[in-house]
């Protein structure tokens, strides 16, 4: 396994299983720009940005699902080690929405494309 896949699987880990949802509804989202990157048509802009927008809010809900996680762990733990702990925590509770963002990101490029032919073709 190559260091960078090395590096996802950790990061994906991290993230626990928020992870998959904000992978299965990035991909659609991935599939919906697409979509409408090639037909550049009206019905499918909401077939575009309502997978956008959703991939975007499971990640915010999984981020501040495993935030609340950290912070109801924080009672168990020594008070020496509480702030650590915190920093560590909450850098794997940012697993999801760092990776909605990303993969939003590649989502918008085909809808833009999408956007711009459609721009054309009125």
């Amino acid at each position: 396994m190559t260091e960078a896949l090395k590096e996802f699987v950790r990061f994906f880990k991290e993230g626990g299983w928020w992870m998959y949802l904000v992978l299965l509804a990035g991909l659609t989202a991935v599939v919906g720009g697409l979509v409408h990157a090639i037909s550049a048509r009206r019905a499918t802009l909401g077939l575009a940005l309502a997978p956008l927008a959703l991939v975007l809010v499971i990640g915010g809900i999984g981020t501040f699902a495993d935030r609340a996680e950290v912070d109801s762990a924080l009672a168990l733990v020594s008070p020496k080690q509480k702030d650590k702990i915190r920093v560590e925590g909450y850098k794997e509770a940012s697993r999801p929405i760092q990776l909605a963002v990303a993969l939003a990101a590649v989502a918008l490029l085909p809808f833009i494309a999408g956007e711009a032919r459609r721009g054309r073709s009125s």
